[in-house]
């Protein structure tokens, strides 16, 4: 096994949005502990991440820019597992502003928990005007709890969440593990981090979640973002349950029914209650939901009907 160097790596995935990824580094900037290297992704073969590397590479120590012309979010994140020298490997997104002491709970947290494989940060709404950011907010957060154990803290696999995670390097490099470009299936990516958390699960390696590591998370704000997202995710999600021959549960496929989906809006109260803010407002974020949840499964019948010949009874 190679002999990593001490301290932290963040590796950041970024695409066409240089404006983001700025916002991004000034918070890495700010850092009061840090890292040993940051490593920019850019997977556009324009290289238009590449100015921005030039901005910041003076005041950022350990900055590097690697690009990645194949367009799959599971190429770059494994560009970033083969680049990592340290023992410590982050990975957060372009849309994402971290806090202060970001670097310092992420350490401190995987130093806690001496053999843990990865330690997964609390992940915040940045743009909390928009009420398409705010449904999406909701979604993850029902998708992220409930496989916490709120007691322990301890994560699922399903949790794994690769954009505030911090890994550490001797697992992979002990069992070979990269992501699965089996996910690189849709432009907006899915899938392949919580299959990275199965296979954990599968070797026995657990995680746990890191309140204090905190960072702010942009959310898709345009209905047409949430209706891409819903769909491809639902792709996604189908070909979790193939792979891992998930419950089959795992979607209401009497839903894809538009008079069943209809008749069940008289079981949207309990949901409705859980949604913070005015009357109408709980309204058209649980309308949102809604719709995202339909496309979802969408999503998932047509990746049934193009990837694989089960059948969910």
């Amino acid at each position: 096994m190679p002999r990593f160097k001490k301290g932290l790596t963040i590796a950041i995935v970024t695409r066409k949005r240089p404006e983001r990824l700025e916002r991004c580094l000034r918070s890495v900037v700010k850092q009061k502990k840090k890292a040993r290297f940051v490593l920019l992704i850019d997977n556009d073969s324009e290289r238009s991440a590449y100015e921005v590397y030039k901005k910041f590479k003076e005041e950022i120590k350990g900055l590097r820019y690697e690009c990645v012309k194949t367009q799959g979010i599971p190429q770059v994140r494994n560009r970033a597992l083969e680049c990592c020298e340290t023992e410590f490997l982050a990975y957060v997104d372009d849309d994402c502003v971290l806090s202060e002491n970001w670097i310092k709970s992420a350490l401190n947290g995987i130093s806690k928990y001496k053999e843990v494989a990865y330690v997964v940060g609390q992940s915040l709404l940045l743009n909390k005007k928009s009420i398409v950011a705010r449904s999406m907010y909701h979604i993850y957060r029902c998708w992220f709890f409930v496989s916490v154990d709120v007691k322990s803290l301890r994560l699922s696999g399903r949790s794994l969440d690769t954009k505030n995670i911090v890994f550490r390097m001797k697992y992979f490099k002990k069992f070979r593990l990269f992501f699965d470009t089996l996910f690189n299936v849709n432009p907006v990516g899915g899938g392949e981090d919580v299959d990275m958390g199965l296979k954990l699960n599968e070797l026995n390696l657990v995680g746990f979640y890191i309140p204090k590591m905190r960072l702010w998370h942009e959310e898709p704000s345009s209905v047409c973002q949430l209706v891409k997202k819903a769909y491809y995710r639902g792709i996604s999600t189908f070909l979790l349950y193939d792979k891992w021959n998930l419950e089959k549960n795992i979607v209401n496929l009497k839903d894809l029914n538009i008079f069943k989906w209809f008749y069940n809006i008289r079981l949207w109260g309990k949901d409705y209650r859980k949604i913070g803010g005015g009357m109408w407002e709980k309204l058209r974020i649980l309308i949102l939901i809604k719709l995202f949840d339909r496309l979802h499964l969408q999503g998932f019948v047509d990746g049934r009907k193009k990837f694989s010949c089960k059948e969910l009874n």
